[in-house]
């Protein structure tokens, strides 16, 4: 690949990961992070804004070497109203140097005025937009703050770039653990569907051959995060609403029953659902003692 090309790839990345960051947030390809910075005049206390930062998905910027450094703190120097603004970094006790990251990142980069320790006995952590330089600080004033949200998809999930959403598929388990793994992701949930491509997508994701599963369900029978309610159509886990049906494959189930995919091929012995139409289960999603093939959980592209 020529180096013109290769920039144009970097380019397009770069685009495409800015439009796929949070409200408020910017992409900086180097970090492969979506970052903030508080920009309507106000600081805030180290906690709350670390709080502001997780309801993105993040936490307050972690620094890990020089090239950071120097990035994090020019991007702040450019948009923050004061000289100072808070990293995720602090300490327990003044006694102690257990400085750690509020990602939970490894401490193994140190940029403070003083050398390899901090001079006072503050548990929080300021750039000095200036020197570039770490200072401590105490914890309850109020400075200006970076936010960092990581851009990606977990280990082994994938991202639909049309819904900007990462998928992953679980194989087996029943409707409350399977919604219980999906929450413990990003608060993730089973996934809904809203589109053709959204549907396509997933299908492709589970498609399996015709065949009997460990948990004697079809192959490729997957659940949703959709149940049934009669007169009121399907209501997602997410709390979506319900803007897109496909191929019903069986309408007439149970109400208060848990909607299924069955992505698998047509023929002898694969049943009367096949080619990822969705059919309702007739298992509320209180059966504990029921488990599904397979299921599929959709969360965001950028989080903890």
């Amino acid at each position: 690949m020529t180096r013109w090309l290769q920039l144009v790839v970097f380019g397009l990345v770069a685009e495409l990961a800015r439009a796929q960051c949070p409200n408020n947030y910017f992409y900086v390809a180097p970090l492969q992070s979506c970052v903030s910075f508080n920009t309507g005049g106000s600081t805030s206390l180290f906690a709350d804004a670390e709080a502001a930062c997780q309801k993105a998905g993040g936490h307050l910027a972690s620094i890990h070497n020089v090239f950071e450094n120097s990035l994090v703190a020019s991007y702040a120097q450019a948009r923050i109203t004061t000289k100072k603004f808070f990293i995720g970094l602090s300490r327990k006790t003044q006694q102690t140097q257990d400085w750690g990251w509020t990602d939970a990142s490894i401490y193994d980069y140190r940029a403070w005025s003083n050398g390899t320790t901090p001079a006072g006995n503050g548990l929080c952590a300021v750039v000095d937009v200036t020197t570039q330089q770490w200072e401590d600080v105490d914890c309850t004033q109020e400075y200006d703050y970076a936010c960092s949200v990581k851009f990606g998809c977990p280990d082994g999930w994938q991202l639909f770039n049309y819904t900007n959403t990462c998928y992953y598929k679980g194989n087996g388990g029943n409707f409350q653990d399977s919604q219980k793994y999906c929450q413990g992701v990003r608060n993730g949930n089973l996934a809904s569907i809203h589109s053709i491509e959204e549907q396509n997508f997933i299908s492709s994701l589970v498609w399996s051959r015709c065949g009997t599963g460990p948990h004697g369900q079809k192959l490729g029978e997957t659940l949703l995060g959709g149940i049934y309610n009669k007169g009121q159509g399907v209501q997602w886990t997410d709390g979506t609403p319900e803007d897109f049906t496909y191929g019903w494959c069986e309408h007439t189930g149970a109400h208060g029953s848990t909607v299924v995919m069955a992505a698998h091929q047509r023929g002898s012995g694969c049943g009367a659902c096949h080619d990822s139409s969705w059919f309702i289960s007739n298992e509320p999603p209180t059966n504990n003692g029921h488990n599904y093939e397979a299921f599929v959980c959709k969360t965001d592209p950028y989080g903890h």
